[in-house]
């Protein structure tokens, strides 16, 4: 994504791999939630911090 940018909350219908190449020491994450609400906001988020060449799994649904 570029840099300052926001993507709205989505959801995976399969299985999505995250690579990380290059990111600040603070500032970049993901938040995450099993809810959204009708509005597209995250009901009760969890915020995960970037870090550069770290990945992570996000599971369908």
């Amino acid at each position: 994504m570029p840099k300052n940018s926001v993507q709205l909350p989505h959801r995976h219908n399969s299985v999505a791999l995250d690579l990380c190449l290059s990111a600040p020491t603070s500032g970049c994450y993901t938040l995450m939630s099993e809810k959204i609400d009708s509005q597209g906001n995250h009901i009760n988020p969890v915020r995960m911090g970037w870090s550069t060449n770290g990945a992570f799994i996000t599971p369908p649904g």
